[in-house]
């Protein structure tokens, strides 16, 4: 999204969505983010490149695996 902030996950409406397939968050992302475009990933890594690469404007995880995704991916 260009380095800007989303305030709202509304804002991630018509968006490219990252999620693991099969994962509750891609059902959480269906839910919560109507109109958005899901890609689906079969591993952390795989999204978090595609994240970077611009493929994706956003990835939907839990807290707990966006702090590893933090503290492993530095240039996210």
């Amino acid at each position: 999204m260009d380095d800007a902030q989303v305030a709202l996950l509304e804002d991630l409406s018509g968006k490219k969505v990252g999620v693991l397939t099969g994962s509750v968050n891609e059902s959480n992302a269906k839910q919560y983010i109507p109109g958005c475009q899901l890609q689906y990933f079969n591993a952390i890594p795989d999204m978090v490149a595609a994240l970077s690469a611009g493929r994706v404007d956003a990835i939907v995880e839990d807290e707990s695996t966006q702090r590893f995704m933090l503290r492993q991916y530095t240039d996210l």
